[in-house]
């Protein structure tokens, strides 16, 4: 079921009309505090410094998943390493002060230390990774991408998936897939 945000997905949690849901972190901690959501799980790959309690699903009968969300910074394709890299430390500077990790705490988020080139080691990782999922369950979805696609792209194509190099007749790759392609990471946020 989809949602227009995890707001009115919480608010459906909490009213009942759904079970449960898979949330990004900064939305539910009161909720969690005050005891009106019941987290199940993190979905990183391990235990989240800030909910040490929490399991990871990995570790509660589903080994190796990792469904990790994050924001990184990205720039233009080409970005002189240099550049990249003077622009990283910054980043990397301000995410280590005491106010920075303070505000990020209060959201149930953790800054990130990742080197231009880490990044693009974990980014190109969860691009295969989520491939590989999307191709398992495309031939399922195929017609409804091709149907949302043409209605959002005015009979333009496919939505999903942009399949770089693969692309059948008539598909066009998406906004988010294109920018993973072609631009260059320069770092975690």
């Amino acid at each position: 079921m989809t949602y227009r945000g995890v707001g009115p997905a919480i608010t459906d949690v909490l009213a009942g009309q759904i079970p449960f849901i898979f949330a990004p972190a900064p939305p539910v901690p009161p909720q969690i505090v005050d005891g009106k959501l019941r987290a199940l799980g993190v979905t990183t790959a391990e235990r989240s410094r800030l909910f040490p309690p929490i399991a990871a699903i990995a570790e509660s009968g589903l080994p190796g998943y990792d469904a990790a969300g994050w924001f990184r910074l990205l720039g233009p394709a080409g970005i002189p390493a240099p550049l990249a890299g003077q622009l990283n430390t910054t980043l990397r500077a301000q995410l280590g002060s005491a106010e920075v990790k303070a505000k990020f705490a209060d959201v149930g988020a953790e800054p990130g230390k990742m080197s231009p080139e880490q990044f693009a080691a974990v980014l190109n990782a969860d691009i295969a990774k989520w491939a590989r999922v999307i191709a398992a369950d495309w031939p399922r979805r195929r017609p409804l991408a091709a149907e949302v696609g043409k209605k959002l792209r005015g009979g333009r194509g496919f939505l999903w998936p942009c399949r770089v190099g693969e692309r059948s007749q008539g598909e066009q790759a998406c906004g988010a897939c294109l920018q993973a392609h072609h631009s260059t990471g320069i770092g975690t946020a």
